[in-house]
């Protein structure tokens, strides 16, 4: 991607990611129409709350108030982003929120831990019957 050409930052290794994301007060997340995307969950992990539009899967993850700011409304969210802005101490309590609440909904403890309790399960299950072969 030509992120660069167009003032971006361009790749950053998974390593440098959030030292990289610690500079900036939020992430602006204006997308209305998509689902949620890896971006929002490396920010909330790199302790930066989020702010975006109230829209698909957004509303699920960020609590409005607490790990970031949602809302439908364009000049809401500029005021809460202009907030963010003028007071640190504000970005880094929801950012610090943001952080808990992605390492545990999308850390990878959790997802070994919902894989290995799936798979428990599925050897409890009594084995299908094997088909029968027609002769």
């Amino acid at each position: 991607m030509e992120a660069q050409s167009l003032g971006g930052v361009g790749e950053i290794t998974h390593a440098d990611l959030p030292q990289m994301m610690a500079r900036y007060r939020f992430f602006f997340h204006p997308v209305r129409y998509n689902s949620l995307g890896l971006a929002v969950c490396e920010a909330m992990l790199s302790g930066v709350p989020v702010v975006g539009l109230a829209t698909t899967e957004l509303v699920t993850v960020i609590e409005n108030g607490v790990s970031g700011y949602l809302s439908t409304d364009v000049d809401v969210l500029i005021a809460r982003m202009q907030q963010l802005i003028a007071d640190p101490t504000l970005a880094q309590r929801l950012g610090q929120a943001a952080q808990q609440q992605g390492r545990r909904r999308f850390s990878l403890n959790r997802f070994i831990a919902d894989w290995n309790q799936a798979l428990s399960l599925a050897l409890q299950l009594p084995a299908l019957p094997q088909p029968s072969c027609a002769s």
